[in-house]
């Protein structure tokens, strides 16, 4: 984790650590496990050697979300589709999934 977002994450966490006391050792798990998870998504990226655009099955696997989570996500715009004749074919660009992936915690 880079120096700036190691103080993002003590930023985000400061009014809890006030209210909690959380540890030093505590905020160096939490940025531990952004890390991780950053690193598991991209070697999982990798070692799959995703195309740049996905179908819905792929970008639900690769999510681990239900299809029902993702068209409720896209009715709510936090993910655009492509469609390809109609409706019946979507595709999703890869960038758009794998933002959504790091903002998946937030909701």
């Amino acid at each position: 984790m880079t120096p700036d977002e190691l103080r993002l994450v003590k930023q985000l966490l400061a009014p809890w650590v006030e209210r909690v006391e959380i540890s030093q050792a505590t905020m160096k798990e939490i940025a531990s496990l952004t890390e991780t998870k950053k690193t598991i998504a991209e070697s999982y990226v990798q070692s799959r050697k995703l195309p740049d655009i996905l179908t819905r099955a792929e970008a639900t696997q690769y999510l681990g979300i239900s299809k029902m989570t993702i068209i409720r996500w896209e009715r709510l715009g936090k993910i655009k589709s492509i469609k390809i004749a109609g409706e019946k074919l979507v595709r999703y660009k890869l960038a758009d999934v794998e933002a959504l992936l790091f903002t998946i915690d937030e909701d």
